[in-house]
This record gives C-alpha cells, sequence and structure tokens, in this order.
C-alpha cells in the first residue's frame, strides 16, 4: 500500500517495517493452521481454502487501515483493497486449479462475493476511522470553556472518544525476550491500563516477577489472537 498518509520519520518507517512484519506473521500463522487442518482432514478443503484466502484479505485490510488518517490517505487505501481484493482472487485461482472445473468455478465465485462483502466492510471502517480524527481535531482546535468545576474538565463524550484511537506500539514488541511495565504493556497492546488490569484479573495475561512486569512474548502472543479472532468474527458478519 502507499504510504503517503504517514510522515516520512526513522519512526515512522519503523512502525511501518514491524507492520509489514507483523502481517508476514499472522499471514504464515494463518497458512500453517490451514495447512494442519487439511493434513488432518482433507474433506475441509474447500472451506478451508475459502477460510484461508479471505483471512490473507483481512490480515492486510486490518493492519493497513491504521496508517489512514486523512481523506488522501483514505484514498490510497481504498484503491489498495482493490487491487488486495485481485490478488487474494488470483491466489484462491492458483490453489483451485487441480480442482475439477465447475467446482473450481463456483469456489471462484464464492470467493468473489465474500471479498465484495469484505471490501465493503474494510472501507466502512476506514472511513469511520478518517472522520473519528476529523472530529477529534475539531474538538481540539475549537474554543473550549473552562469547565465550572474539576469533575466537569473531561467530558464523558471525549474522554470515551479518545479511546478510540488507541492503536498497538509495535515499536515496543520488537524485542521478544524482553518484558514490560505495566504501562509500556498497555501501550504496546493499544489499550488502557485498566483494560489490562482485566485481561490478568481473567487470566489472559500474566505478569511475572515481584515488579509485575510482562513478558513481551506473552504480549505478542495475545496480539496475535486478538487478531485473528477479528479476523474470523468479521468473516462472519
Amino acid at each position: 500500500m502507499d504510504e503517503h498518509d504517514t510522515k516520512p520519520s526513522p519512526e515512522n518507517e519503523q512502525k511501518l517495517k514491524d507492520l509489514r512484519r507483523r502481517i508476514d506473521e499472522d499471514v504464515s500463522t494463518a497458512h500453517s493452521e490451514f495447512a494442519q487442518k487439511i493434513l488432518n482432514n482433507p474433506t475441509l478443503v474447500q472451506p478451508e481454502t475459502l477460510k484461508y484466502v479471505i483471512a490473507t484479505f483481512d490480515i492486510h485490510a486490518h493492519y493497513w487501515h491504521f496508517v489512514v488518517f486523512t481523506d488522501s490517505g483514505l484514498a490510497n487505501y481504498l484503491s489498495y483493497l482493490k487491487d488486495l481484493a485481485t490478488e487474494a482472487e488470483a491466489l484462491a485461482k492458483k490453489m483451485t486449479q487441480s480442482w475439477p472445473t465447475i467446482m473450481a468455478m463456483e469456489f471462484s465465485r464464492t470467493v468473489h462475493s465474500w471479498l465484495v462483502g469484505r471490501t465493503s466492510h474494510w472501507k466502512s471502517v476506514a472511513i469511520k476511522r478518517v472522520r473519528e480524527f476529523e472530529n477529534a481535531e475539531r474538538e481540539t482546535t475549537s474554543p473550549i470553556k473552562q469547565p465550572a468545576s474539576a469533575s466537569a474538565a473531561v467530558p464523558p463524550s471525549l474522554e470515551k472518544k479518545a479511546r478510540h484511537f488507541l492503536e498497538p506500539n509495535l515499536s515496543l514488541l520488537k524485542n521478544e525476550e524482553a518484558t514490560l511495565m505495566r504501562k509500556q504493556a498497555a501501550e504496546a497492546l493499544g489499550v488502557t491500563e485498566r483494560t489490562l488490569d482485566r485481561w490478568v484479573e481473567k487470566d489472559k495475561l500474566s505478569p511475572v516477577g515481584p515488579r509485575k512486569r510482562f513478558k513481551t512474548k506473552d504480549l505478542l502472543r495475545l496480539l496475535n489472537k486478538k487478531t485473528r479472532d477479528k479476523v474470523d468474527k468479521s468473516g462472519q458478519e
């Protein structure tokens, strides 16, 4: 995808590098799961092939929508989705070239229908993201009266909106042997510290040591799982 929507700084270059790495890792994981399922039960080849093709589309679309901030970036993203759908259809054709002709043609039509729906979904997600950034910018630049009391300092609506802008900080997860403090772990996952605490209470994460640090590899594992769960869930919409 064209990354003109991001500033050409070393920090952004590193983020894009991390983003591409995460995409490659998630696609590799999806392919491994696909291969294992087919090996265990060859009769699942058609539904699992469909699931894998759509997953590759969703993984790329999911990660790249995080670099969309403006209308120009949105235009780049929508063009990218069209190219991505074409690549997904080519992948489906390649994977079914040994299938019976009628079966392969029917599968191709099914993939096309799914991709139309998934493209519409990610288009909606990206548009919503751009509009939220526009609204937040207007809130920031417009004159704001001083609140009458400390309790009214941050309107609940703005506080809730701010939480939408949290994104995983992949640069904190580069060293898989490292450990992170609570605040860094929350930032790495793109969640609030309160959410992180809830996950600990639900045993989704377990801090280690007397200082309650979090292993980077555990954070990566949870982030990967949530990405795959989101892909699976969105695929059912």
